[in-house]
């Protein structure tokens, strides 16, 4: 179910056996624990963008360690209101709460943190992807969730061939700087 932090929750839950009979009504009660937010801010900054090497820096004054998620924007994972829930704001509920859970863990393991950089090599290109951190103090103390969204940019430079080749030559007049008196010529006013 999802659930808010800070809240005090009711359970009621009643048994029953292969023949219908049921138990007595069983009833717990608990709160949630509120997210402890602390000063630490989490900085996201794109450093290289491309299909098989997208990098991503991210910095925090003062964390020893960081709890994130990176995935498609088009993922339920993302979208659903019983998960990350489409923001920053959702997402530092539900990561706070299952902080634990292997999905982060898997996350970790695939893409760690090395001197400070995420790197992902294994992306698509032109699919748009979210990454949601947040960073942990010494104390245990967990900042406020950082989005950043971003999408692996293809890089397309063209056919390449050799000067040589007649292609490259029937090309070069598309690309040769104007002469700087032809420029001169085409500002003056007939006379």
């Amino acid at each position: 179910i999802e659930v808010t932090p800070d809240t005090e929750y009711e359970f009621i839950a009643v048994a029953t056996d292969s023949e219908g009979r049921y138990s007595e009504v069983v009833s717990a009660t608990c709160k949630t624990t509120a997210i402890a937010y602390n000063d630490i801010k989490v900085v996201l900054a794109l450093e290289q963008n491309d299909p098989g090497n997208v990098v991503v820096s991210v910095s925090a004054e003062g964390a020893v360690d960081y709890l994130y998620w990176i995935g498609r924007t088009a993922d339920n994972m993302w979208k659903s209101p019983n998960y990350l829930g489409g923001s920053a704001a959702k997402a530092q509920q539900y990561m706070y709460m299952n902080s634990g859970h292997e999905r982060f863990a898997n996350i970790k393991d695939a893409y760690p943190v090395v001197d400070g950089k995420i790197t992902m090599t294994d992306l698509t290109p032109s699919t748009n992807y979210v990454m949601v951190v947040m960073a942990k103090d010494a104390e245990g103390l967990y900042s406020e969730a950082a989005e950043l969204r971003f999408s692996p940019r293809a890089v397309a430079i063209g056919e390449v061939v050799l000067s040589s080749d007649p292609k490259w030559e029937a090309a070069r007049p598309t690309i040769e700087f104007i002469p700087e008196k032809a420029h001169a010529a085409a500002g003056q006013m007939p006379g």
